[in-house]
């Protein structure tokens, strides 16, 4: 963020958006961003949360998922769907899939 100046909007939810929060670039934002309590509980619908993600416009959407729940809207720019090692085989609707070690 910092080096690109660029700022960053993280959109929490799981079968609905329960949280959107901005940071703008600086020293900062990241020890803000790490200070939020963020916790899954499945039943997720990416859905909402993508189509609130595509109002900000952004370059890049990344989701920190477990690809388990439907995706019926395509942001405009790039995806990239975050997982963790235990679903490495999951198939990413579109966009690419990254998987966290």
């Amino acid at each position: 963020m910092r080096r690109l100046h660029a700022a960053l909007v993280l959109v929490v939810g799981d079968d609905r958006v329960r949280e959107v929060s901005r940071f703008e670039p600086g020293q900062g934002a990241l020890q803000a961003l790490l200070a939020l309590a963020v916790k899954g509980g499945g039943d997720t619908d990416f859905t909402p949360l993508l189509e609130e993600a595509d109002r900000h416009r952004p370059d890049l959407t990344v989701l920190l998922t477990d690809l388990q729940g439907p995706a019926h809207h395509r942001p405009q720019g790039g995806v990239l769907w975050a997982v963790p090692p235990a679903f490495a085989h999951a198939v990413a609707p579109f966009g690419r899939k990254l998987v966290l070690r």
